[in-house]
């Protein structure tokens, strides 16, 4: 078994305002040069798929949507890349008119918690499980849904219903928390400022993110978190980054859905303001070697606490010719760096490794 053991994984996913060109400019094509970039170093990849927007398509009978979304993932598995389950379940009431959609402010599944049947938190999981096994049990008999990322990393505040309801569902692994990581807007929070420090650990299934399990003797669910460091105080100012990088960025593709909250106290604009940098590919202001930083922020911190398990997070959507040289830049420097310590893994693989 590797010391170090990444995961690639991409949140599958429209943006969610609405979307601007075609499905194909939006996902289907950026998540394409991502699958042939990954053939061409030899890794495999995990993509997270945004199960309830393909029900909603088809359910209104959006071919052009749906049938490539499943072509696409279905592909993916049949060579040998992971596909788990990411849940945005404002699709459940939002409107699509066309290519126009009008998201619904239900963003989290926090907002579904005292619905009854089928539309309470464990109805919304079981319905992403099982859709995601209809649509890849013809490409692998054998498919299992294990593995969960919150759609916008949310787990707060209904943690305890959402840990519960996913292990009842048969997950086993989450990868969610960004250690660090702080964001609210006017539909969305998260708050990863007090996790366990730990590589990784089981969640702690009554809903206290800074507490390990205690319920489920033995097991439960698995993190692996997102890989993450602090952001420095003498980086340049947003603003100007982006100014700055401007060039990196890749075409606009749609429609982002948060707007800044109404208002941020003392202590949320600092946790905000010093909210940590995660381990993507899909932000272009980072130079090509800051990815690496960050793993290897990550790796000293948990060095000496191996197996260590770290997943890096990505969007389609999000992602142009920069993005994709980031990509290739960190897998051939990470196999120099690290050699044989190093294994790029699925879910389905760690659940084996682990025995989960």
């Amino acid at each position: 078994m590797s010391g170090i053991n990444i995961l690639l994984t991409f949140d599958y996913e429209l943006p969610l305002g609405g979307i601007h060109g075609s499905f194909g400019e939006s996902l289907f094509e950026p998540a394409g040069q991502v699958i042939h970039l990954a053939e061409e170093m030899g890794v495999s990849l995990n993509f997270f798929a945004d199960i309830l927007c393909y029900q909603k398509f088809n359910a209104l009978g959006r071919s052009d949507f749906a049938a490539p979304f499943a072509r696409q993932l279905q592909e993916a598995l049949a060579k040998g890349h992971d596909v788990q389950l990411h849940l945005h379940p404002h699709w459940i009431d939002t409107r699509i008119v066309g290519d126009t959609f009008f998201p619904s402010a239900n963003y989290g599944l926090h907002h579904f918690r005292n619905n009854p049947p089928p539309l309470n938190i464990q109805s919304i999981i079981n319905q992403g499980v099982e859709g995601l096994k209809s649509l890849l049990a013809p490409v692998n008999h054998n498919y299992a849904c294990i593995a969960y990322r919150g759609g916008g990393y949310v787990l707060q505040p209904a943690t305890q219903e959402i840990l519960n309801a996913l292990f009842a569902e048969g997950i086993r692994i989450d990868s969610t928390i960004s250690n660090g990581y702080y964001f609210k807007s006017d539909r969305s929070f998260v708050d990863y400022t007090a996790i366990p420090n730990k590589a990784n650990w089981f969640l702690n299934m009554d809903g206290q993110l800074n507490k390990e399990n205690n319920l489920i003797e033995g097991g439960g669910i698995f993190e692996i978190p997102i890989a993450s460091k602090p952001k420095s105080l003498f980086e340049l100012p947003t603003s100007l980054k982006l100014k700055f990088y401007g060039h990196r960025a890749p075409q606009a593709r749609g429609i982002m859905v948060h707007e800044p909250p109404a208002s941020l106290s003392l202590q949320e604009r600092k946790k905000a303001l010093l909210s940590a940098r995660m381990l993507t590919f899909d932000n272009f202001t980072y130079s090509k070697n800051f990815p690496l930083k960050i793993l290897r922020y990550h790796l000293k911190k948990f060095r000496n606490k191996e197996p260590i398990y770290l997943s890096v997070v990505s969007h389609p959507k999000a992602m142009g010719a920069y993005s994709l040289d980031l990509m290739k830049h960190f897998i051939e420097k990470v196999r120099n760096e690290y050699g044989q310590e190093v294994s790029f893994k699925t879910f389905t693989q760690v659940k084996e490794d682990l025995n989960l």
